[in-house]
């Protein structure tokens, strides 16, 4: 009896031994598994990136320096008043047209456009009133190619006149347009 007494005393004692010695270390081992599960998914989340930048810096040198120089083309980072006279001038003339007065100005230093509800994406906007004369057709060409034009365009306003003295065949008209330029500051 004696002995049984004494296997017991030892056993509880080693329980009482693990459950307020040993089961410290075991939540501290059992947190440190956690934490190291964390630090691994973070590790295969980071590999995952490393791949999508790898693919995306292949992707992108895989573009052609002339189509890179089409996207900056797109929506540029300055939009220099003289290169777009000298673009609306040619576009003008190669399609047969006469120009008389072009202005510029900005309507606001910046203005916002919505890109999704959660970012907010800024760029300029150049406003620029035309006016110009020529036959109705070269009139379509021109909005044709100002359409195809990389420059990201809306015209504003578009208004035309013609002189009712002059004969349907060589009709010139009066034609007063109003677009906006955008560039990314």
């Amino acid at each position: 009896m004696f002995k049984f007494f004494t296997n017991f005393i030892l056993l509880s004692a080693a329980f009482a031994l693990a459950f307020f010695w040993i089961r410290p270390e075991w939540k501290q081992i059992s947190s440190l598994r956690a934490e190291t599960k964390s630090y691994q998914e973070t590790l295969d989340n980071l590999q995952t990136i490393q791949k999508l930048r790898d693919k995306l810096i292949e992707d992108y040198n895989s573009v052609s320096d002339e189509d890179k120089e089409r996207l900056s083309k797109l929506l540029p980072y300055i939009l220099n008043k003289e290169d777009v006279l000298v673009m609306i001038e040619s576009l003008i003339k190669s399609n047969g047209l006469f120009l008389k007065t072009i202005s510029f100005e900005s309507p606001g230093k910046t203005e916002k456009n919505a890109v999704s509800e959660n970012t907010k994406k800024s760029y300029g906007a150049l406003l620029i009133s035309m006016d110009f004369a020529g036959s109705y057709s070269a009139f379509k060409n021109f909005l044709k190619d100002l359409e195809q034009n990389l420059l990201i365009t809306d015209a504003d306003n578009i208004s035309f006149s013609s002189n009712r003295e002059q004969k349907e065949e060589i009709a010139i008209y009066n034609f007063k347009i109003t677009v906006k330029m955008y560039w990314e500051p």
